[in-house]
């Protein structure tokens, strides 16, 4: 019949090869769309592999730093550890230390590799920056316990290191200082007793001990409440003088790490400022000799 439907005249054949074109068809627009994405692919890979390609030889050109010189590979490797370890171990204190030696590390070695090497203030003042620094993670209800083996001279330039003193007692932080003399003249010394009176007048708690029976040791204490309000040492640390009461060296320790030296170290402590006498206003104080009255309130 002549009415007969296209799709009817073609038969299994017919039917068979178009269907084979569909999927022809199908095929490739999957193909195409596969292609595109691959192609994305490449790119993406393409520039992560240039990437990876510059850190890769700037990392080699730092290992050829390192391999040609073995000292300064040992370091790199032992000051990535103690810096890992010291982050691990959480003590903010310690953090800070570790951040502020390495920063001043990096800054004395561009320095040097310049021909140049400055020594800052701070770093001269070495142990009232450390004292400082140790006194700065003091909170309300802390207590702050130290020595002070130093002529008054060694307080004649650090009014901001006491100004921090007075601050933190008056927001909540108790301070004790025991000054130790080896003479009495020593102690009847008119700038020595004025700088008792500033401390005592700025609200630290003072005394004071006269060429004492026990071997005099310039130590600090900080203390922190514990889980029943009982004070107890967390950092400890002291500093080394020599003869002469110059600079020697500093150590501290924290509890967590030392417990054991932390503890000697506050005994120590404790026994100094027991056997010391509280210095009371107004006892023998005088004007002070040399010219810092410009410190006083």
């Amino acid at each position: 019949m002549a009415s007969l439907s296209v799709t009817s005249q073609l038969g299994p054949i017919g039917y068979f090869s178009l269907a084979l074109g569909v999927i022809a068809s199908v095929l490739s627009i999957i193909a195409l769309v596969i292609g595109l994405r691959h192609l994305r692919e490449l790119r993406t890979t393409h520039t992560e592999t240039q990437t990876l390609r510059r850190e890769t030889l700037q990392a080699l050109g730092l290992h050829e730093i390192l391999v040609r010189d073995q000292f300064l590979l040992d370091a790199v490797r032992e000051l990535s550890t103690a810096y890992a370890v010291i982050n691990a171990a959480d003590d903010p204190f310690f953090q800070t230390l570790a951040r502020r030696e390495l920063r001043i590390s990096r800054q004395r070695l561009q320095s040097i590799s310049g021909g140049r090497l400055t020594v800052s203030e701070e770093e001269i003042a070495g142990p009232i920056t450390f004292a400082s620094l140790v006194l700065s993670f003091a909170e309300p209800g802390d207590e702050f316990c130290t020595t002070a083996l130093q002529p008054p001279s060694f307080w004649r330039k650090e009014s901001s290191y006491l100004e921090q003193n007075r601050e933190l007692r008056k927001n909540g932080v108790t301070i004790r200082r025991t000054f130790i003399f080896d003479s009495e003249t020593d102690f009847q010394d008119p700038d020595a007793q004025w700088e008792m009176e500033r401390q005592t007048d700025a609200g630290i708690d003072v005394s004071y001990s006269i060429a004492p029976k026990f071997e005099p040791r310039d130590i600090i204490v900080l203390k922190k409440p514990g889980l029943h309000g009982t004070l107890k040492a967390v950092y400890a640390g002291e500093i080394m003088l020599r003869k002469n009461k110059s600079l020697a060296n500093i150590d501290v320790w924290s509890a967590d790490s030392n417990p054991d030296k932390v503890v000697d170290l506050t005994r120590t402590l404790e026994v100094m400022l027991a056997s010391g006498t509280p210095f009371t206003l107004g006892d023998t104080a005088s004007s002070p000799t040399q010219p810092y009255a410009d410190l006083a309130d």
